[in-house]
């Protein structure tokens, strides 16, 4: 990593001297010619139709393919190695390299440019030409990214934190500025949130949003795609919510183990074991700061907006010291699999524990078998293992 690191910065470095050398050198004003980053004298080559890399008008979300050419232009022929893209909005297409360029010869080579890795708005992106000696020359694709979906409030809302027990409404307004009537299609999601849409005008729809309770507990960044074929090359319009469910309560297994009557179990009597889940004190976490890597993801997306969920508006909506949020909370506990021949039933008949009872009918325990493990979940998130045990 450590010499994948070094090379990268040696060819930063050269693009940096390249560019000085075309600010201060006037045979190197012309900003199309590719210009040697080791030498002061000029590279024997020119695209041959410089104008098709100046002026770009793409799409935020299309691309666009370059049919270009490099040309010889001295007399001695020239050893091309590669070319090398600076941005992952380019990517080199069939280019047949490395190849020896005759004199006044001439090289094709394609180039796709990317808007939909290109923030709308002017642009200028850098290509390295490299050849067999070691030596670069470099062009600059200049042109524009029009954003042709305006999307309010934005294209993504950030929601803050959640105990996702509470439900909630949020709606996009996606509009089109193409001259044509752009017709959206809302793709499926697998995320927990039913999604629906609607046109409200002939280039206007709106995407409603809101979540299926209760939502389990983990990082939400939840993408919903709109499609479209009405423009050649325009890649799906996306739009979504982030959000953190957290646990509204920590709760624990005041016990693990239970036992039944083997005898009573032989006997054809079904037996019942209750475990109890109360609130559990929190561990002191040793993370000290810092951020998730999508919070880092994050930081630069300018297409988001905040508009929380206001948390502490959701926990004045569920005191911990009434009944009824203790029964919402024993609603949301389940189990990862059942085992044959036992149920199930949560419920809180008082503040502060919720009883989980297991019921165990005869031939659940098969033979040669002495326990059952059913592990626990609140809110998708895992409690623990629930062990009921045959003495």
């Amino acid at each position: 990593m450590t010499t994948i690191r070094l090379l990268s910065l040696l060819l930063t470095l050269s693009l940096c001297l390249s560019l000085l050398a075309q600010k201060t050198n006037p045979a190197a004003d012309r900003p199309l010619e590719l210009t040697q980053t080791h030498a002061p004298e000029v590279m024997p080559l020119r695209l041959k139709e410089p104008k098709l890399i100046t002026g770009l008008k793409l799409y935020a979300r299309s691309h666009q393919v370059l049919e270009l050419a490099l040309v010889n232009t001295s007399d001695k022929p020239v050893d091309v190695a590669r070319i090398i893209p600076t941005c992952p909005c380019l990517k080199v297409l069939d280019s047949q390299l490395p190849a020896t360029l005759a004199p006044q010869a001439e090289h094709p080579i394609r180039i796709r440019i990317d808007g939909r890795r290109i923030k709308p708005g002017p642009f200028s992106k850098m290509l390295y030409v490299k050849l067999k000696d070691e030596r670069y020359g470099v062009f600059s694709l200049e042109g524009e990214v029009r954003n042709m979906i305006e999307c309010e409030p934005a294209m993504f809302i950030d929601l803050g934190e959640s105990y996702g027990l509470t439900p909630w409404t949020r709606t996009f307004t996606v509009r089109t500025l193409f001259d044509q009537d752009l017709k959206l299609k809302l793709q499926q999601t697998k995320e927990p949130f039913d999604v629906r849409m609607e046109q409200v005008a002939p280039k206007e729809y709106r995407v409603i949003v809101s979540p299926k309770l209760p939502l389990p507990i983990r990082r939400y960044r939840a993408n919903f795609e709109l499609t479209t074929d009405a423009v050649k090359d325009y890649g799906p319009v996306t739009v979504g919510v982030l959000l953190q469910v957290k646990e509204m309560v920590n709760l624990a297994l005041m016990t693990t183990r239970q036992p039944v009557s083997k005898a009573e179990l032989a006997a054809g009597k079904p037996q019942t074991v209750v475990f109890t889940l109360t609130e559990a004190r929190r561990r002191r976490s040793m993370m000290r700061g810092g951020r998730s890597r999508d919070d880092a993801h994050d930081d630069d997306d300018w297409r988001r907006v905040a508009d929380p969920l206001a948390q502490k508006e959701e926990k004045d909506a569920w005191p911990l010291n009434e009944l009824a949020t203790w029964q919402k909370l024993a609603s949301t506990i389940s189990v990862t699999e059942l085992p044959q021949g036992v149920s199930m039933k949560a419920e809180a008949t008082k503040v502060g524990a919720i009883s989980v009872a297991f019921t165990v009918q005869p031939g659940a325990l098969k033979e040669g078998v002495d326990h059952l493990r059913v592990p626990l979940r609140h809110n998708g998130h895992m409690l623990g293992n629930a062990l009921i045990y045959a003495k």
